[in-house]
Parts: C-alpha cells; sequence; structure tokens
C-alpha cells in the first residue's frame, strides 16, 4: 500500500487498480452508464455502496463499492489489466415448489413461454439449450467443444478419470441457460419451478401437474412410480457426506431413479433433456446442491474452490465456455466448477425455501447427531455405469434371517449393451438400509448378513461385483467393511471406502474366518512381500491402499481411500472432504493438530519417500521409549 494522502490508499492489484476511500465523497448525477450493482474484480468480489465524486483519484466512473474481505472500506477503480465480470442482477427470481399456487395457477404464462422458446430456432431457443445434454453430440470424448463424440454432460459421458464433482455443477449451468431463457421470454418474471420428488412422505410419487399439460407433456413417458420414502433415502445419505465429491456421488443414485422412473426419453441420457420434465427434476437436485452447501457451511466445511480435485479447478464445463453457442455471459464467464457455487450472485436466483423432510439445514443436522445414537447398516457397492439403462436389484441375505428385498438402483446409459466388466471409479457409492428395517440394530449386529444382487435388467447378475456390508456402530462415524471370504472372488478387485475405516475377514456364518489372509507390503530395499494378517483382529485402513491375498483361492483385493486430499505443485496437501490433512515428511517438526469431531486425520506426502509412520503413546513419546515400530511400511 502507497500512502497519498492521510485519508486516501493506493492498492495495486497487478495492472489494475482499486482506490481504497476512507471518507465519503460528495454524491455527483451520473453522465456514465449505470454502475453495475455487483462486480467481480481479479478474484475479489464487490457490491455497489453509492454513487460519489471520485475524479480525484482517477477512477473510471463514479461508482463506490464495498467488499465483503474489507467491508468498512470503500473502493472506486481505474483502467487495468484484470478481468472485470459484471453481476446486473437488479434482483433475484424465486425458484417455487411446482405445487405451489404460485406455479398451479400460472400455468397460462408457462405454457405460453415455453410455446415461443421451442418457436426459437436459434442458441436461446428450447431445442438448442437442450441438445447441450446429449445428442446430437457436440462434445469429444474427453469433453472439449467442438465434436461430435459425445454429448457435453460431464458426469454422463467423461470417460478419462472420475470428475463426478462437476455433476451438480454441470446442471446448475444447464438450468441456469434454460432459466434465462424461460425468463427473458416472460411477461413476468418466470423463474424455473422444482419438483420436490421426496414429498409427500411414503407415498407414491405423482407428476406434476405442470409436467401433465400444454406444453410441458411430453409424447413418450412410461411412468412406473416409486416409493417417496426410498428417494428420501438416498437423498439423506447424500446429505450425510462429508465432502462434495461424495455427495456428487451418493446425489445421482435418486437422481438417475427419477429419470428412469419417468421412462421413455428421460430414461437415456442421449434425448431426457428434452422432456421439459427434466427441468423440473433438476431444478429440484440444484435445491439439493444448495441444501448440501448450507450443510457444509454449518459443518465447518463450505465448499469451495478446494473442495474440487486440483484438475477442475481451472476445468472450463463445455460448451458454456464457448461464446459461439452460449449467449449467456452469466454462464459463459462462470464455466468453471466452483464458479457455480455463488449461485444468487453469478445466477440472480434464490429458492423459495431450503428444506428436506420438512427440515432446515441446521435441523437435519440436529436430527443426524440424535441418528448417530443408533447403529446403521449400508451397502458399499462399487460399479460402473452400465451402457444400457439398468435396473439393479439387491437383498439382504442371512443363513438366520432368510432373505429380505432390500431395494434397488437404476444406472443412466446411452442405448449400448451394458458392460459390468470394467469400472472407472473404485469408490463405493452407499445404500443405507436402517430406516428400512424393523429391527435395525439386530441385523446390523448380525455379521452373517450378506447383500446379494439378485437382478439386472440387460445383464445377469453374477456380471456384477457383490456388495460390501458396511456397519456403523452407534455413537460413531467409522464404518466397517465386512468382507466374507466365501465369496472373496465376488467382490471388486479394488475397493475404495472410509480413510480410518476397519475391515473384517469372515466366514459364511460370520465368524472370524480361520483361512489365511496375507498383506502385501514393501520391506526397506522396496521388495513387495506378504505376510499372513491376524484374521482375528480388525484391519485398520490406515494407507491409501492395502492388498491382500486370500490364500485358499489365491485371490487379490486391494482396499484404500482416495480423492480425500490433492498436491499442488510446490507438494503441499490440501483436503477435498471432511478430513484434516496434516502435510508430513522427514523434517516435520513436533506439532499439534486440532479436529472437529468424528473427523479424521490423514498424515499425507506429496513428493519424495513414502514416510514410515508409527504410532505411539504421548507417554511413550514424551520419554523417547517404545518408539521402534513393530510393524514398519515403506
Amino acid at each position: 500500500k502507497t500512502k497519498i494522502t492521510s485519508s486516501i490508499y493506493k492498492v495495486r492489484f497487478q495492472l489494475k487498480f482499486a482506490l481504497l476511500l476512507s471518507y465519503l465523497g460528495q454524491f455527483v448525477s451520473q453522465t456514465q452508464p449505470p454502475c453495475c450493482p455487483r462486480k467481480q474484480v481479479g478474484g475479489i468480489k464487490y457490491t455497489l455502496a453509492m454513487v460519489g465524486d471520485t475524479s480525484a483519484e482517477g477512477c473510471v466512473d463514479s461508482c463506490i463499492y464495498r467488499s465483503s474481505e474489507s467491508p468498512a472500506n470503500n473502493f472506486c477503480f481505474k483502467k487495468g489489466a484484470l478481468p472485470s465480470i459484471c453481476n446486473r442482477c437488479q434482483k433475484l427470481i424465486t425458484r417455487q415448489n411446482v405445487s405451489s399456487s404460485k406455479i398451479t395457477g400460472n400455468f397460462d404464462a408457462f405454457n405460453k413461454t415455453l410455446a415461443k422458446m421451442k418457436q426459437d430456432k436459434g442458441w436461446k431457443g428450447y431445442l438448442d439449450i437442450a441438445s447441450y445434454h446429449g445428442k446430437p453430440y457436440r462434445c469429444t470424448i474427453d469433453q472439449k467443444f467442438p465434436g461430435n463424440e459425445a454429448g457435453c454432460c460431464i458426469a454422463h459421458y467423461v470417460t478419462a478419470g472420475d470428475i463426478i464433482e462437476n455433476f451438480v455443477p454441470w446442471h446448475r449451468l444447464f438450468i441456469v441457460n434454460m432459466e434465462i431463457s424461460l425468463n427473458q421470454n416472460s411477461d413476468g418474471d418466470l423463474a424455473m419451478p422444482y419438483w420436490d420428488w421426496t414429498s409427500p412422505p411414503n407415498s407414491i410419487l405423482k407428476l406434476p401437474l405442470l409436467a401433465k399439460q400444454g406444453e410441458w407433456t411430453y409424447r413418450n413417458r412410461n411412468f412406473k412410480p416409486p416409493n417417496t420414502d426410498y428417494l428420501r433415502g438416498m437423498v439423506k445419505t447424500a446429505f450425510k457426506q462429508g465432502s462434495f465429491i461424495n455427495f456428487n456421488r451418493q446425489i445421482v443414485l435418486p437422481h438417475n431413479h427419477v429419470h428412469t422412473s419417468i421412462g421413455g426419453s428421460m430414461g437415456t441420457i442421449s434425448y431426457a433433456s428434452y422432456d421439459p420434465i427434466f427441468y423440473l427434476h433438476h431444478s429440484y437436485v440444484d435445491l439439493q446442491f444448495a441444501y448440501y452447501q448450507e450443510l457444509q457451511k454449518l459443518r465447518g466445511k463450505p465448499v469451495t474452490k478446494e473442495s474440487f480435485s486440483k484438475p477442475l479447478q481451472s476445468a472450463e464445463m463445455q460448451p458454456f465456455a464457448s461464446k459461439g453457442v452460449n449467449p449467456y455471459e452469466a454462464t459463459r464467464v462462470n464455466n468453471i466448477g466452483y464458479q457455480t457455487l455463488d449461485y444468487e450472485h453469478n445466477f440472480c436466483y434464490k429458492f423459495s425455501q431450503l428444506l428436506f423432510e420438512g427440515l432446515t439445514p441446521a435441523e437435519f443436522l440436529e436430527r443426524d447427531e440424535q441418528e448417530m445414537k443408533y447403529p446403521s447398516i449400508l451397502a458399499g457397492v462399487a460399479m460402473n455405469t452400465t451402457g444400457y439403462p439398468s435396473t439393479v436389484s439387491f437383498d439382504l441375505v442371512s443363513p438366520t434371517s432368510g432373505s429380505l428385498a432390500a431395494g434397488s438402483f437404476f444406472s443412466l446409459g446411452q442405448g449400448q449393451d451394458p458392460n459390468f466388466s470394467q469400472y472407472n471409479s473404485f469408490s463405493f457409492i452407499y445404500f443405507d438400509f436402517t430406516d428400512i428395517l424393523s429391527d435395525s440394530a439386530t441385523v446390523s449386529h448380525d455379521t452373517s448378513v450378506k447383500i446379494k444382487i439378485t437382478n439386472i435388467t440387460n445383464a445377469a447378475p453374477e456380471s456384477a461385483y457383490q456388495p460390501v456390508v458396511v456397519f456403523r456402530p452407534a455413537g460413531s462415524r467409522q464404518h466397517t467393511y465386512r468382507i466374507h471370504t466365501d465369496d472373496i472372488s465376488q467382490y471388486a478387485p479394488v475397493m475404495h471406502g472410509q480413510p480410518g475405516a476397519n475391515l473384517q475377514f469372515l466366514d459364511e456364518n460370520g465368524n472370524r474366518t480361520t483361512d489365511t489372509i496375507f498383506e502385501y507390503i514393501n520391506d526397506a530395499d522396496g521388495t513387495e512381500v506378504k505376510i499372513p494378517i491376524n484374521v482375528g483382529e480388525d484391519q485398520e485402513i490406515k494407507y491409501n491402499e492395502h492388498k491382500y491375498q486370500h490364500n485358499e483361492t489365491g485371490t487379490t483385493i486391494t482396499f484404500g481411500y482416495a480423492e480425500y486430499f490433492w498436491c499442488d505443485p510446490s507438494g503441499d496437501a490440501h483436503p477435498l472432504g471432511d478430513v484434516t490433512v496434516v502435510q508430513w515428511d522427514r523434517d516435520s517438526s513436533s506439532q499439534i493438530v486440532t479436529t472437529i469431531q468424528w473427523e479424521t486425520v490423514l498424515l499425507a506426502w506429496c513428493q519424495g519417500c513414502l514416510a514410515n509412520v508409527n504410532e505411539v503413546s504421548k507417554d511413550d513419546y514424551d520419554n523417547c521409549q517404545n518408539l521402534n515400530p513393530t510393524n514398519a511400511r515403506y
């Protein structure tokens, strides 16, 4: 900062200058274009405070702003090279529940507007905006634009790597583009309604009235309504996730279920977006995204740029980044995942209310804490997306309790043959059975319980990997994964679960197995060796990869975790989710780590040799005794 006078300071941001005004100038009349009500300069957001005399400071206009980072100060701007993005939201439009009287009493306006949008054959028209999602293909297989190999919807089409955390951001941009067209073609301020397909509780889902009349109907639906409680359960599991990546991985499940239940074009990725009900459906998925953002703020882990994996922190989402096909500046300049987070500021809309099961985000967390007092039983499923739209059904099976139909999930496809032989993500998706079991406490402690896939449409059940039983004890968030050695060849060869979890090897009756299990480790000179584990004890998942071999069958499985931190170019580690990451290297000094309740601590190293970590008691550490590792791993 360079002091100019006793009351005015100049702050330099590369080539662009913001002048910090510690006084309010005399008001002047505007002979310039209207001031931008909200703008972003060099990544910092500013809100218009007033119009005043800034001529003494040499600013380009008389607009005076305040920043959330420095709310007590006032700023004006000189010419410079930093990118400046104006947000001209004169007011926020409000998305209403499609069943509210504000929507049901206004069908005529929604029909006239959608008809007008369908008549527009340009990039502001309904059909061309809808084409962003699937066919005709406009992207390459790796999501470059233009192309003709794949749809541009990232989460459905990318095969190179797992970038599921862009599922809700991409669809937020998509709904915004359709909403802008809806709003601009209307006589009023129409916003995209949302269809809450989790309400009312314990009922058979019904299509919204708007989607069953006028311009909002579609020719080929084949609706097979699910029970709303099943959808609520999947959404609830998604909201309990501590990392943004895992939230995306979970919320896609009820989303798929609704698509497939409606059927017709909605059941395929290629053509779903041409059915108008798509936008009512995804407007609600976007509300779920907003709800999760509030949950994370309350948890002290807000969704930010750092919540995205490193490659996605700069990856543009297509085709929104292309001026040739995207006429709307709001989504064109905010086309990176993290830029979608501030939807009120960047896209000028809000929701009439943020509720799930009648609960605010704060109330949801209060209930979650109460439910933590009781045990849970879940299925951990590692499976790829099938090529063809498929329904996967599974049962809970026990030698003592028999068989119980536990549920199903839907996989969207592009119309090609299903393929369960390869999968792109090793990470589990979870199904919580606790609420559907009459005696969940007894069943969750029954270690003989297995989860069997009983049916897959368009594929044989044995072509899919067997899900893993996941047990969460009362009063804890730690998972215990149960591997039944009589079925060990049926599990996925690589599985990613929760860091710090426990792994149990059990026989068909749920007892500790008497089979021999080896774990592969590297000795001091880097040679891979295998050592027998104590099968009578839980195996703690400390590392991101534990490789085990079942001696009797020769089957090898790898169990670990991934995607909980990323490394920057300097070699520093950053958390991605509900973990505390401690930078670790051979020169690490003593430090105290403070965490919140239930949080896992990861000792992470991004470069150099893998460090061996030996856990000792504080007394032994303070007295420098018993420090030699007994289970050295290099």
